[in-house]
C-alpha cells in the first residue's frame, strides 16, 4: 500500500469513527483542517472527490460516522471500483434542496 493510500485510510478512519469525529470537532478541527489541507493535494482526484462528498454530507447531517464506518469496513479501498463504488453512494447524501 501506498503512501497516499495510507493518507486517504487513516482520514476515512477518522470520518467513520464517530467519538474521534467528535473530539475532533470539538478539541482538534484547527489541526485535522491543516493536516486534511496538506494531505488532500496529494491524493488522486476521485478520493479527494469522495472525502469532500463525505465532509460535505457530514456537515449537512445526512451523513453519520457510524453509516460512513458501515459502508467502508471490509472493503477494498485500492481498487479504483471500489472507490466509484463510493462515489456513487455518497450522491445518496447529497443536500435534498439542491
Amino acid at each position: 500500500m501506498d503512501e497516499r493510500q495510507d493518507l486517504f485510510r487513516s482520514i476515512l478512519a477518522e470520518l467513520g469513527d464517530g467519538q474521534k469525529w467528535k473530539l475532533i470537532r470539538t478539541e482538534g478541527w484547527e489541526e485535522f483542517v491543516t493536516r486534511l489541507s496538506t494531505v488532500i493535494a496529494e491524493l488522486p482526484i476521485r478520493r479527494r472527490q469522495a472525502l469532500l462528498m463525505m465532509l460535505l454530507a457530514m456537515s449537512d447531517g445526512n451523513l453519520t460516522p457510524e453509516v460512513i464506518e458501515g459502508y467502508v469496513g471490509g472493503r477494498d479501498l485500492e481498487d479504483e471500483r471500489e472507490i466509484d463504488a463510493l462515489i456513487e453512494w455518497l450522491r445518496a447524501f447529497r443536500p435534498k434542496d439542491l
